[in-house]
């Protein structure tokens, strides 16, 4: 019965922290996860998921999506790394796919 017990907690314990393929992912928020395209990093303990913002269901340029986790199941929308800027190759009128970021650990943050 002993047994029984610990496969139930394992088991309760493991759903908690399920990925589910096919299925909706959402953040923290409970909004739907957008970072199509999307490429990963990890700094420290802290995992960063780049990625398109497909929100509008647009090929357009919405945003470069930025999300973080600690255990890659549960992530929390983190403000844009790119938005659009009208006038210039990055404007709500062009197209961005497969966002590329890269950490420089000489950089300090806020510069």
């Amino acid at each position: 019965m002993i047994w029984f017990l610990t496969l139930l907690a394992i088991l309760g314990a493991a759903q908690a922290a399920v990925i589910v393929p096919g299925a909706t992912w959402t953040d923290t928020s409970g909004n739907i996860i957008q970072a199509h395209g999307g490429g990963f990093l990890k700094v420290g303990s802290t995992f960063y998921w780049f990625g398109e913002d497909k929100a509008h269901n647009s090929a357009l340029f919405s945003a470069v999506s930025c999300y973080t986790s600690s255990d890659l199941v549960s992530w929390t929308r983190q403000n844009d790394a790119l938005s659009p800027i009208s006038g210039t190759m990055i404007s709500t009128s062009n197209i961005v796919e497969r966002p590329k970021v890269l950490f420089n650990s000489k950089a300090s943050i806020g510069e």
